[in-house]
């Protein structure tokens, strides 16, 4: 990350990455990938590599390398549209589970998406595969959540809990949702410039449902009440 690079690996990923508007500075892949997407090169700078499988596995992070490998550069912090919808995630540390809030972010239409500090890196490969192209699209910022959050009107602040009211969705256009990590959940300083509460109603005992299914049923319930 010194280098301010990450990799992106597969066919559905690296042909998002290459319709994106990144940087993409390098390709690894094989002669039948290249043969079918020379397309998505034509306009681009990037340097490529014909590799063989078994070249392919040596710089693979997967257990099965799938035909191409990419490496881009980190695109350059964006401006952050505070009137717009907004995500925030707090001490989110599981890789594969930011992918899908971002893929599920992107499919909802919500733009920006803001992480704590102590989240884990957007950009691990692992992240990059599960958000299945969405990383590219979605606007990613990093704050201390909670100076931010005190800046805003708490009224459009719907912070996830156990105990809050039904994650229906708000019928405003700029709703700003607070989620935290599964296993600590809010810390009461967040929870504090939080102005709605809001829980999803089960019937099961379970005792938890995993957050980016959370994050899913609470962005449809905005999306379709809006």
């Amino acid at each position: 990350m010194r280098e301010k690079l990450f990799v992106a690996e597969g066919p559905k990923v690296c042909e998002e990455l290459l319709q994106s508007d990144l940087e993409v500075t390098d390709v690894f892949g094989e002669s039948s990938w290249f043969s079918s997407n020379m397309h998505l090169l034509k306009s681009r700078s990037t340097r490529m590599h014909e590799v063989d499988g078994n070249e392919l596995k040596k710089i693979s992070f997967l257990r099965t390398p799938n035909e191409v490998l990419c490496i881009a550069r980190i695109p350059e912090k964006q401006a952050l549209d505070e009137k717009k919808a907004l995500l925030c995630l707090d001490e989110i540390n599981d890789p594969g589970n930011l992918g899908t809030i971002l893929r599920t972010a992107d499919w909802f239409g919500v733009e920006d998406v803001l992480l704590s500090n102590s989240s884990v890196d957007p950009y691990n490969e692992k992240t990059v595969m599960a958000s299945m192209g969405s990383l590219f699209r979605v606007n990613l910022h990093q704050a201390d959540l909670g100076e931010f959050l005190m800046k805003q009107d708490a009224g459009r602040i719907y912070a996830a809990h156990p105990r809050g009211g039904n994650a229906s969705g708000p019928q405003i256009d700029n709703p700003i949702f607070l989620f935290g990590s599964e296993s600590h959940g809010l810390g009461s300083d967040l929870l504090k410039v939080s102005g709605n509460r809001i829980t999803i109603p089960g019937a099961g005992k379970t005792e938890s449902l995993n957050l980016g299914i959370s994050v899913g049923i609470v962005l449809s319930g905005w999306f379709q009440n809006r």
